[in-house]
């Protein structure tokens, strides 16, 4: 991989020549240090290029302690599957970064509105988001096994708690790993439901009615 750095004062390394790296960051002054930079600055953000399929990545640096790289791929989707809508998808892949960042108080709020835009997406566009929730759950559409009135109006509240929960702390602590991964999955079951069995169902009625023919 070809590390380049967003800060020129990195330079550009290299890590097949791990001594060039060494020498690179033992000449740099200790108030420059990339690491030491992001103590108290926005951290350090490197490209990492594949010298062989020249695939991207960004890695940020955390200062800590402890020190942390965050990996993000060039397009961090998140959990949209192949046929999710963009307006969808993109606050998928907000809440994958705040929540790879272990930012999980945002990651809530970039779920509910992904939430709310799917909502969009299916047609319930009146009101704010408890009204499109109460729309869906009349229309019953078959999603609504999955993502049913409980679990939509959880993470309605769980999102408006992320935003306007103050200086309540302990509305923030609620907002942990364990509650972000359990709203993934609960999301990753709707994505499937009402994106992909039907794109599935599809391509194999068209290769049954169409086969191909020598």
């Amino acid at each position: 991989m070809l590390l380049t750095a967003s800060d020129s004062r990195c330079s550009r390394l290299n890590p097949r020549n791990l001594a060039s790296v060494r020498k690179r960051f033992a000449e740099l002054d200790t108030q420059l240090d990339p690491i030491m930079f992001a103590i108290g600055y926005p951290p350090p953000v490197f490209t990492a290029k594949c010298l062989q399929c020249t695939y991207q990545l960004a890695l940020v640096v955390d200062a800590g302690p402890p020190t942390e790289v965050i990996v993000l791929g060039a397009r961090a989707r998140g959990i949209s599957t192949a046929h999710t809508p963009d307006a969808v998808s993109f606050y998928l892949d907000q809440a994958y970064r705040a929540r790879t960042r272990g930012a999980y108080t945002a990651a809530m709020a970039m779920y509910r509105a992904a939430l709310e835009q799917f909502l969009q997406q299916q047609g319930f566009t009146q009101g704010r988001l408890v009204q499109r929730i109460e729309a869906a759950l009349d229309a019953n559409p078959p999603w609504v096994s999955h993502l049913d009135e409980d679990l939509m109006h959880a993470l309605r509240r769980l999102g408006n708690d992320a935003v306007h929960g103050g200086d309540d702390a302990s509305i923030r602590a609620t907002h942990d790993r364990q509650l972000v991964h359990d709203t993934e999955l609960l999301l990753v079951d709707v994505l499937d439901e009402v994106y992909e069995i039907p794109a599935r169902r599809e391509a194999r009625r068209q290769r049954m009615l169409s086969p191909p023919r020598d």
